[in-house]
């Protein structure tokens, strides 16, 4: 802060003589080793990100300081003198290196510990960075980014700051009737979640009070093993709206990929969402699974961007009865539909295919299995938990979509089907 305000040529002012400041008295238990943050790894990150040793300003390294309410100049002494000749080139020619070096000439041996505070700090590093890869190798493809030939500071953020969250959300409340096969659905949607998932992300998973000891268990080693990054065991049921606004909140990705656990994630999934994302303007969500009757349900500014865009370039739109018969054939199995009520359900309606950019997508998007912006899906939800808090356990997901589409948002489905939900007789 002092550093940003000498280089903006601002004056920064010294007033801790007539303010005083409360600071709680603690210690670094809650820290790696119980180590002070000086001499943690993410300590020479920040450094780095700072700009280096040399932007490391103090309160000696103000303009004016605030004594009786009076504004006077810093006081004259030889440590202030150095300092300022050393912090001449980087202020005034943005030259780092010059004052580096006047630094090391001027204090050497201070400087020499430095060195090797730094070395303590880029052997931590190196040693949190392979057990970061450790941890992600059963993630690791063939075409994933090759991170060894950037900054270290870099390569640290990328490993721990994935851009997508894939957050599941289970509950099997018994093992019984509707929920006979739900511990083994759950289990295989997140195994397609480790096996068909490329490139680096995050997984987060909510347990929504799931009865069943096995699955608890099965959670708490899927963890112990590094493959569930962030694990949330809540001892009660607080419905799908409240779980989603904590995943939102714990979500360290800028994309949250949610979905129920009973889908199944085809490979390459995880890309084909991105692109959407990439290649399509404002999109607020993107879908694996294509449904028909989707079309006419959340999709108002998407279908109205889609006429606008037809307008434009004809060719880019397509209109008819397009969907794949066997997509029908798969999502009425999987729902348990009959052919007459599914018929009855999309009577009159038109499948819609828009391209962008050299990407082709379906219009319409649904929440069961969903990737959106955090901060859609946190701006969204909090509108619609006014106190912080809803009593229902199910419903108001139609809501969510709604808000979603509302706001002006695309909402899309990859053209190329990627998630598949388990069949009916097995959720």
């Amino acid at each position: 802060m002092i550093y940003k305000a000498r280089r903006e040529k601002w004056t920064a002012v010294d007033c801790s003589a007539d303010i005083d400041i409360i600071h709680q008295n603690h210690d670094y238990s809650h820290l790696a080793g119980g180590q002070i943050h000086y001499r943690q790894p993410e300590t020479g990150v920040n450094i780095r990100l700072a700009g280096g040793r040399r932007t490391i300003f103090d309160l000696d390294d103000c303009a004016k300081r605030l004594v009786g309410g009076k504004l006077l100049p810093m006081p004259r002494s030889r440590a202030r003198f150095k300092r300022e000749l050393i912090h001449w080139p980087l202020l005034n020619l943005g030259c780092y290196g010059a004052s580096q070096a006047l630094f090391k000439l001027l204090n050497p041996e201070q400087a020499k510990r430095e060195l090797e505070r730094q070395k303590e700090m880029d052997a931590a590093l190196a040693m949190q960075e392979e057990e970061l890869r450790k941890k992600n190798k059963t993630r690791e493809v063939a075409n994933a980014p090759d991170l060894a030939s950037t900054h270290p500071v870099e390569r640290l953020w990328t490993l721990n700051h994935p851009r997508v969250t894939v957050a599941v959300l289970t509950h099997v409340p018994n093992l019984t009737g509707y929920f006979q096969h739900r511990l083994d659905v759950t289990k295989l949607t997140l195994q397609s979640i480790l096996k068909n998932t490329a490139g680096a992300y995050e997984l987060l998973v909510f347990d929504n009070a799931s009865c069943p000891p096995e699955l608890v268990a099965y959670l708490k080693e899927l963890q112990a093993e590094g493959q569930i990054d962030t694990l949330v065991l809540s001892q009660h049921n607080i419905g799908k709206l409240n779980a989603l606004w904590r995943i939102g909140q714990l979500a360290m990705g800028e994309i949250v990929a949610y979905t129920d656990d009973d889908v199944y994630h085809l490979p390459g999934w995880l890309p084909a969402h991105l692109a959407l994302f990439d290649g399509f303007p404002n999109v607020g969500a993107v879908t694996g699974f294509y449904i028909k009757q989707r079309v006419n349900m959340s999709s108002n500014a998407t279908l109205a961007w889609a006429k606008e865009l037809e307008a434009r370039q004809p060719h880019a739109v397509q209109r008819g009865q397009l969907i794949p018969r066997k997509w029908e054939e798969e999502y009425m199995d999987n729902s348990g539909r009959s052919e007459e009520r599914y018929q009855s359900e999309i009577a009159g309606l038109e499948d819609i295919i828009v391209e962008q950019n050299g990407l082709k997508a379906w219009v319409s998007a649904h929440h069961f299995q969903v990737m959106l912006p955090k901060k859609v899906l946190l701006e969204t939800l909090s509108e619609m938990l006014e106190d912080g808090w809803s009593n229902l356990m199910m419903g108001r997901m139609v809501e969510m979509d709604d808000r979603i589409d509302a706001k002006g948002y695309l909402r899309l489905t990859t053209y190329e089907q990627k998630n598949a939900p388990f069949r009916q007789r097995h959720r």
